[in-house]
């Protein structure tokens, strides 16, 4: 088998090193690297510059491209570590997660081994912030299935780019529509399918465009050697810089700066190797950290994922001691399992040996991975297990029938429950801590013969006050214009009540100010009286349904694993009234209702708690499907103390 190697270039090493170091000082959440998800960006462009530079190389060494060799090279370079991580990930899953969790984390695995774990992530969860998306072991790997998908594409793209066109300029033409393709669509995704483009091949294919055009035209000659390097500085300022910007993703043009910097840099580092942006990223350790950063990346989530599995939140110098710990782990990978089967005679120069290694080791990992599930579906079937595992897939009829919209849209969906052709019409308008009572709210006003509109947008509090998201460290603009036209739509619709519900997790409290608790109790309540002075200025009686006890960690897990392990979840799982009841929210809108005495307070918190505690489970109903939403089973159980509350305020209301 015939080897295809560029000539080898310090720069694009070290360039690995800042591009994996981008993605870590990410997912530890250091404060100032809000930009660090950008790495990946980085990986993508030196993928297709790398790629297409060997493909190119070996049509002009040999006059064709073998796809043989070229799939073979693939295998090695990322299946032996790949593999391995993978079934260390499964069999820790096993070892720490609950029967629950590894029921839920499982497809996952298997999904990853089949080179498809990013299509999934879209499918089941969402970004990294979104729930339970932080405990998948083999999250990261979702890049890897991009690179993936990208290997099997790309060079049959590229032997029909080389074939049919026969100058330089026609085919970067090619290439160039290719990539202005794929931009335009990633353009063109409606802004509440951000994941489309975050983790979908397609709309990531520009990124490896760019990387290929550089590749094909590579500067040459000593005239442009200073303009060169200036713009090999200025690329090197964007991909840093990126790295602190106050950037929002999904957008192309969050990518640019990252994506635009990386191609200048490799371009650059071609035309001028002695340039100062060439010898910054040629320093020893930064290329030590490119020379691991395949396997750094594969091991530093896990690591987080599992030590938070162990030891529970973990501040921030404790998530930075972990993925320090997994460098050294990376060294050793890359240098017992990385280059043994990349470098190793025999398989170099076999074909076919390297195709069987590499078919061996996906057929090893969904073997793997297919244990994990077969087992956590054998943990799970008890009925007190599968009462847990129902709670935390429970998900009320608007997360599926689109009414509520997604991060990033603005436009208010009012939609019918209850009796759709009733007189009576009863708005109900918040957060997914308003969702959460739909069924329960549904058959109260089926019962009742009232109409019921339900108006809501997930992590979005009705109340006036900004909330920056957490992972990016922004403000979403969307969330501000939805609550406006959502109120605007509430009184427009004439009701007999708006029935106000919203997570109180937005208030910090002296037990936690992390994630969304960024509100100070004077804020929530200027919010709270702001928006009950608009309804009431529109002459709308208003009902407060006060929020529900936020457990602080994910209940049905809880429960699984206390269940596993010691046989009862008795004790193992209370929550302690104090630290779950918002005290901080409920004093600040408890000043609130005291001055407005035409707004009817719902507060149904003594059906969940005692004087001191609140159980997480009762009569077989676990109470809880995640960490801070109720389960709308057991919210049913409450209809008929809610529905003679909003039977005696719509019975005050004004006619």
């Amino acid at each position: 088998m015939m080897e295809s190697r560029l000539p080898f270039r310090a720069d694009i090493e070290g360039l690995r090193g800042v591009a994996v170091l981008m993605v870590v000082l990410f997912h530890v959440d250091a404060t100032f690297a809000t930009g660090g998800f950008l790495g990946v960006d980085v990986f993508f462009v030196l993928s297709g510059f790398l790629i297409t530079g060997l493909l190119v190389r070996e049509h002009f060494a040999r006059g064709r491209i073998g796809l043989a060799d070229f799939y073979a090279r693939r295998a090695r370079r990322i299946l032996p570590a790949a593999t391995l991580v993978l079934a260390g990930s499964v069999l820790a899953s096993m070892r720490w997660h609950s029967p629950v969790e590894q029921a839920r984390l499982a497809p996952f695995a298997v999904a990853t081994a089949a080179f498809v774990g990013n299509v999934l992530l879209v499918l089941r969860t969402g970004f990294y912030a979104a729930p339970y998306a932080g405990r998948i072991p083999v999250l990261q790997a979702w890049s890897l299935s991009v690179e993936e998908q990208f290997y099997l594409a790309w060079p049959l793209l590229i032997i029909a780019v080389l074939a049919l066109l026969r100058t330089t300029r026609g085919r970067c033409t090619a290439l160039a529509a290719v990539g202005l393709a794929s931009l335009l669509a990633a353009m063109m995704v409606p802004v509440w399918r951000p994941m489309w483009i975050f983790y979908l091949t397609p709309f990531r294919v520009w990124e490896f465009s760019l990387g290929a055009l550089v590749a094909f035209r590579v500067p040459g000659g000593s005239r442009s050697t200073g303009a060169w390097a200036v713009a090999g500085g200025l690329g090197l300022i964007a991909v840093l810089g990126s790295v602190f910007l106050p950037v929002r993703f999904p957008s192309p043009w969050v990518n640019f700066p990252a994506v635009a910097g990386t191609a200048l840099l490799l371009a650059s580092g071609a035309t001028a190797p002695g340039s100062p942006s060439a010898r910054l990223l040629s320093m020893r350790w930064l290329r030590l950290l490119g020379r691991w950063s395949y396997s750094w990346y594969l091991l530093h989530w896990p690591a987080l994922v599992f030590a938070q599995a162990i030891r529970g939140d973990l501040s921030l110098p404790a998530r930075i001691a972990c993925v320090v710990v997994t460098l050294p782990l990376a060294a050793l990978l890359e240098r017992y399992v990385e280059r043994p089967a990349r470098e190793h005679p025999s398989l170099r120069s076999n074909t076919r040996r390297s195709l069987a290694l590499g078919g061996a080791l996906v057929v090893a990992g969904l073997l793997v991975a297919t244990a994990g599930l077969a087992r956590a579906r054998y943990l799970t079937r008890s009925a007190s297990q599968q009462s847990m595992l129902r709670a935390s897939a429970q998900r009320e009829p608007s997360f599926f029938d689109g009414c509520i919209p997604r991060e990033g849209d603005a436009r208010v969906r009012a939609c019918l429950r209850g009796d759709t052709g009733s007189g009576v019409r009863v708005v109900v308008v918040g957060d997914s801590h308003a969702t959460q009572w739909e069924l329960a709210l549904d058959r109260m006003a089926r019962e009742r013969h009232w109409q019921l509109v339900l108006i809501a947008k997930a992590a979005c509090p009705i109340l006036r006050v900004e909330i920056s998201n957490p992972l990016l460290g922004t403000v979403e603009k969307a969330c501000g214009a939805w609550r406006e036209e959502a109120l605007r739509k509430s009184i427009a619709l004439h009701p007999a009540l708006v029935i106000i519900a919203t997570n109180s997790g937005y208030v910090a409290t002296p037990y936690y100010s992390g994630g969304y608790a960024q509100v100070t109790g004077d804020q929530w309540r200027r919010g709270l009286a702001s928006i009950l002075f608009t309804l009431d200025s529109a002459g709308i009686h208003v009902a407060y349904l006060r929020d529900t006890p936020n457990a602080g960690f994910d209940v049905p897990s809880c429960l699984s694993r206390a269940l596993y392990r010691r046989g009862t979840v008795e004790n193992r799982c209370m929550l302690q009234r104090e630290y779950v009841v918002n005290p901080t929210a409920g004093a600040a809108e408890d000043r609130v209702l005291a001055v407005t005495p035409g707004v009817t307070l719902i507060d149904l918190n003594d059906r969940f708690c005692g004087p001191v505690f609140c159980l997480p489970i009762a009569e077989g109903v676990v109470r809880y499907r995640d960490s801070g939403h109720a389960n709308g089973t057991f919210l049913l159980t409450l209809e008929p103390d809610l529905g003679r509350a909003v039977a005696l305020a719509i019975g005050r209301a004004p006619r």
